[in-house]
């Protein structure tokens, strides 16, 4: 496509390549980005969403003047594709082109696009449209203290972005886990119950989250999140009592008291924070602790299956020490 279109691509640097963001104020850009859209509902009825997003953090902005001329904040243009910018409103002007020529055929259709790095802060000038919506990227949480609380700065960052963005356009939320370190235990329950709440109660009913982690390695945790995003409301300890229950057997009292250790250890973590990829959780005193009490419901196991369940947990403790042991080498 370079080759036929090499206007489409971003001016960086003096040249123009494919090692970046779109130039989105080229002449036929936004139609073949509308067609594509278009394309997709006419070839699927049932389908409500088009997603339309930058390439990730570090890819060039185009530096035509054209482009420019869209931004409303200043730019260390020496700095481009090596850290973020604000360049909201550029990126709106695009999306809402391209929504305006999908609304004229379908006008039902929704156009989705990110929140994030270069397009994570709020416009100053161009407005979503009705038919657009802003997937919110929402790494400003601390798991240590309630979203609602005044004096978490991260926490009530957090919000004062939702709720800046919520006036604007409809939302869905994309959040995050240990990115880093997926096959280690997601003990966040109650913490996930809470950014669910408070979204909930501030009109979000959309969610587009990365996992960041394995059904066997926070077997718990996921099933929590399913539960709680058809019904925010759920008593997220009677939840856990039931799934241990259900899952562990008899032994499911102990593998309750597990992974109530492993959320206990995130409010014990001497850090004011605990935001993503934070393993100083996992201390030597709390994996210790952790795997005393799945050597007691492997006593309790009642067959095989259960066995193999608690050894699989037990495989994600050691995952945790291995990356406090890689953590330390580095």
């Amino acid at each position: 496509m370079f080759a036929e279109h090499p206007d489409w691509f971003p001016l960086v640097n003096g040249r123009r390549g494919v090692f970046g963001q779109l130039c989105v104020s080229s002449p036929g850009v936004v139609e073949r980005f509308a067609d594509v859209a278009k394309a997709s509902f006419r070839d699927d009825s049932g389908l409500r969403f088009f997603s339309l997003f930058p390439n990730d953090t570090g890819s060039g902005w185009c530096e035509c003047d054209a482009c420019k001329a869209l931004d409303t904040a200043e730019v260390d243009w020496d700095k481009n594709g090596e850290e973020c910018a604000d360049l909201t409103d550029r990126w709106l002007y695009f999306i809402n082109k391209v929504a305006a020529l999908v609304a004229e055929r379908y006008p039902d259709r929704i156009m989705a696009t990110f929140a994030y790095g270069s397009t994570r802060e709020t416009p100053r000038r161009t407005l979503p449209r009705s038919n657009v919506m802003i997937e919110l990227t929402w790494w400003d949480q601390c798991f240590k203290h309630q979203m609602m609380d005044p004096g978490c700065e991260i926490n009530a960052k957090g919000m004062r972005r939702f709720r800046d963005w919520s006036r604007l356009a409809p939302l869905a939320l994309y959040r995050y886990l240990d990115y880093h370190h997926m096959e280690s235990p997601q003990p966040f329950f109650h913490a996930e119950a809470d950014i669910l709440r408070a979204a909930h109660a501030g009109g979000c009913r959309h969610l587009s989250d990365e996992w960041d982690t394995t059904l066997t390695a926070s077997p718990l945790f996921l099933n929590l999140r399913a539960r709680l995003e058809w019904d925010v409301d759920t008593d997220v300890d009677a939840f856990i009592d039931d799934f241990c229950g259900i899952v562990y057997g008899k032994a499911g009292g102990q593998v309750a008291r597990y992974f109530r250790r492993l959320e206990r250890a995130v409010a014990e973590v001497a850090a004011e924070h605990v935001q993503f990829n934070c393993t100083e959780r996992f201390s030597p005193e709390v994996l210790a602790e952790c795997h005393e009490v799945l050597g007691m419901a492997e006593a309790s196991a009642d067959d095989d299956t259960v066995l193999a369940r608690i050894d699989r947990l037990r495989y994600s403790l050691l995952m945790a020490e291995l990356d406090n042991v890689t953590a330390a080498a580095q």
